[in-house]
């Protein structure tokens, strides 16, 4: 571009001031060495005067130089601001804004197309309650730009088959109906599942809750009708508590009740997303490459003169939480005074393959200095 700025002359300076610096230099000198007392007072007084007024005078002189240096540079910035800055920021604001629209209208254009598509998918799979923007398509430039945006439609085809999947599968369970009214709201089968199954255990607690004290009243009853009569009411409560838990076992029914459902929505789960083994072995080898992983995946020990060693249960843990789809852990089955009744389970709730060991811990620490028993439960 041809120079349209150019600098014709450079400002000349006329000064004599290194001719009086060894002036200045000896009047302050003076002025210094001057001794100040009260006799002498005055005369300091004025020789600071002088000194002061005569620096006043050349920064008046230092700033006329500047004003007048700087006077053509002030008078350029505003020829170059009307002429330049202003023109150009005017025009990037309007380009900004042409581009902007024509970016707008290719985005939208893209997601009309995609909108019809969502509704192919809709009418084919029979989804007619989901709307396009539960699926979370955001349109980019790129995908915008593409006459057919193939990873945008391919999102959409999931989303659809996926819910498209989850009808199927909540229709052939019990309260199908009522699960999937939950699930038209919520879009998360599990969830529904589990929000049914909860509200049915609620009713069924209600019920055997309205059972117990219909009893209770009637026994009361009973009771009250003399003494011949409770003869009879003794043989019919007994037959009563055979056939209906007490109330005391209502909460381990419920406990149990509620291990299952949970159970239940975990295995739905995992049959909905089944894990990539090829992930999850990469996913594995990545953990294990972890310094913090590998310093405790082994264990060792010393016996009869050797050393023991195996996996931990850290590298355990780590392999099933890698793995994916996995219920682990351990239950304590009894527990006395001297030991404890264990069962440790590992289940893959894609192939429901169960396995289980049940071992006793005895209540003993061993050390070098010989074993002692545990007796606090913090121990144990």
């Amino acid at each position: 571009m041809e120079a349209l700025i150019q600098v014709k002359q450079l400002p000349i300076i006329e000064e004599q001031l290194r001719s009086m610096k060894a002036d200045v230099d000896k009047r302050v000198e003076d002025a210094l060495s001057l001794v100040c007392t009260e006799e002498t007072v005055q005369s300091v007084k004025a020789v600071r005067a002088d000194l002061n007024k005569e620096f006043q005078a050349l920064e008046a002189q230092r700033k006329e130089v500047k004003k007048a240096v700087l006077g053509p540079y002030e008078q350029f910035e505003m020829v170059y601001k009307e002429c330049v800055s202003d023109a150009y920021r005017w025009a990037d604001l309007e380009l900004k804004k042409k581009i902007s629209d024509v970016e707008a209208d290719l985005k939208k254009r893209c997601e009309d197309g995609l909108r019809e598509y969502f509704a192919e998918l809709c009418a084919a799979e029979r989804v007619d309650f989901v709307r396009y923007e539960q699926a979370g398509i955001v349109v980019d430039m790129a995908s915008a730009k593409q006459k057919t945006p193939k990873k945008l439609r391919e999102k959409l085809a999931e989303f659809v088959s996926g819910i498209a999947r989850s009808m199927e599968l909540i229709s052939g369970m019990d309260d199908a109906e009522e699960i999937m009214a939950e699930f038209k709201r919520s879009l998360d089968a599990p969830a529904a599942i589990s929000t049914v199954q909860e509200r049915h255990r609620r009713i069924e607690a209600e019920k055997e809750d309205q059972m117990l004290r219909e009893e209770q009243r009637a026994r009361e009853a009973r009771r009250g009708s003399g003494m011949n009569n409770e003869i009879k009411n003794i043989s019919a409560i007994a037959e009563f508590e055979e056939s209906n838990p007490a109330p005391r076992r209502v909460g381990a029914e419920l406990a149990a009740s509620r291990e299952a459902q949970e159970v239940q929505v975990a295995m739905v789960a995992a049959k909905r997303f089944p894990r990539d083994e090829v992930e999850a072995y990469n996913r594995i080898l990545r953990d294990c490459q972890r310094p913090s992983l590998a310093e405790k995946a082994m264990y060792e020990f010393p016996r009869g003169g050797q050393v023991v060693t195996g996996p931990s249960i850290h590298l355990a843990k780590t392999l099933a939480r890698g793995w994916g789809n996995i219920d682990s852990g351990f239950k304590v089955l009894e527990q006395t005074a001297k030991e404890s009744t264990v069962m440790a389970y590992c289940w893959d709730l894609e192939t429901n393959y169960r396995e289980t060991k049940v071992f006793t811990v005895p209540h003993v620490r061993e050390t070098k200095k010989g074993a002692y028993p545990l007796t606090d439960p913090r121990d144990i």
